[in-house]
């Protein structure tokens, strides 16, 4: 990091975005356990169905039986680890938090994904302009001591985004 990383403008941005990260992170998970859900329900009725197909005058299916066990019992674990298990390891990078944000308040026009970028860059750091950059970027967000409130809705995306982040009007 930069000497811009610890300054404040820089920091209220980011403690803002880590806010909408766990936030999003939570969202991810909730669909997480949707998807897993339906992930193994469905694999436990094709599972159901297989042994249906090669069993023999209801005497079971013999070792190919086992094989279809095994096959179920990996799907549902890959189903899980990888729907409600990976979002909770990964946090989502700040970066991709200020695009999410970006894509759903109108005004931002990639300042906070600037504001990122420059604080990361060590050539940009020693600048004169890159702190007051910085400070616009920051002034530009009105930072209210409520909560981050999301509305969850169908599918990856978010149907609004935080009340504490938002543009002012010129």
């Amino acid at each position: 990091m930069t000497q811009l990383a610890s300054h404040p403008s820089y920091v209220r941005i980011e403690d803002q975005l880590h806010l909408v990260g766990q936030k999003y992170r939570l969202q991810r998970m909730a669909r997480g356990a949707i998807l897993a859900g339906t992930a193994i329900l469905a694999s436990t009725w094709v599972a159901a169905g297989a042994v249906s197909v090669v069993s023999r005058d209801g005497q079971g299916a013999g070792s190919l039986g086992y094989l279809i066990a095994a096959l179920w019992i990996a799907a549902c674990a890959f189903a899980v680890v990888w729907w409600i298990v990976r979002p909770m390891m990964l946090r989502p990078r700040s970066l991709e938090v200020a695009r999410l944000i970006e894509s759903r308040l109108a005004g931002l026009h990639n300042g906070l994904t600037n504001a990122i970028l420059l604080a990361d860059r060590e050539d940009v750091a020693a600048n004169p302009w890159s702190p007051n950059i910085i400070d616009e970027i920051a002034d530009l967000m009105k930072v209210a001591p409520a909560g981050i409130d999301l509305i969850l809705c169908a599918g990856d995306s978010l149907a609004a985004l935080p009340r504490t982040v938002s543009v002012e009007e010129a």
